[in-house]
């Protein structure tokens, strides 16, 4: 469902089928792995 297109020290860009949302500041290095990481990062977009 989520798919990373994009990942670095500063950012993590991520793609959904119905959605993007772009960039997202992260503080390390994050994996994909739950829905509640995946809201985690959503509460704070870069």
């Amino acid at each position: 469902m989520i798919k990373i297109v994009s990942k670095n020290i500063n950012y993590i860009e991520v793609f959904d089928i119905s959605h993007s949302f772009g960039k997202y500041f992260v503080s390390g290095i994050i994996v994909f792995k739950n829905y509640q990481l995946q809201k985690i990062l959503l509460c704070f977009p870069y």
